[in-house]
């Protein structure tokens, strides 16, 4: 389940599949409208978007219409599968508010972009601490493992070079100190029998 609003889908640039976002142009879609992506859908039992838009859908106890299906999108780790998800607009009459607020800034002057929010922030909600991260940096924390996973192998496979290395060179060291062993009795087979 993820709550959103009319700007939701649009801010993280989420395709739809097919139907509709949420819009202030329709009323009802704040008390009763559902968005789904493709994993919800083919759970559901439909082949294809058009299935189920504008159908009677009902979840968590709150009835409405299925306004729009967005394309899977997979918002946690590529090793796990990607989940159902359910959108809607939360009433706002029974007192929810957001956990969380969703703001997409100009790469270009991230230091003056967080100066103003956290300014807006401070005048309009002072009793609420500002906290930010960074979605790309919450992705990033996901891959970790495997990240310090491949620095490992790395110096692993390193090491594994660096002994097999070593032992050519002992091979090749073995190799000449054999042939100067084997001229030098032959040198000296070759004066014995002289000798004799």
């Amino acid at each position: 389940m993820v709550f959103a609003d009319h700007r939701f889908f649009p801010t993280y640039g989420i395709p739809f599949a097919g139907g509709r976002n949420f819009s202030r142009d329709f009323p009802t879609d704040d008390s009763t409208a559902f968005i789904i992506n493709e994993t919800a859908m083919r759970m559901i039992g439909w082949q294809k978007p058009e299935d189920g838009i504008d159908k009677s859908f009902e979840y968590g106890g709150r009835k409405g219409r299925l306004i729009g299906i967005v394309k899977d999108l997979n918002c946690e780790s590529l090793h796990s599968d990607i989940n159902p998800i359910v959108s809607f607009i939360p009433p706002s009459n029974d007192g929810f508010s957001y956990s969380d607020i969703s703001i997409k800034i100009d790469g270009n002057n991230i230091p003056n972009a967080l100066n103003h929010i956290e300014k807006n922030w401070r005048q309009f909600l002072p009793d609420f601490p500002y906290q930010y991260t960074f979605v790309d940096e919450s992705f990033g924390q996901l891959y970790e493992a495997e990240q310090r996973q491949g620095r490992l192998f790395t110096i692993f496979s390193g090491i594994a070079i660096f002994i097999a290395c070593l032992g050519l060179f002992g091979l090749a060291a073995l190799r000449r100190r054999s042939a100067c062993a084997r001229s030098a009795s032959a040198r000296y087979w070759a004066q014995a029998w002289a000798i004799l």
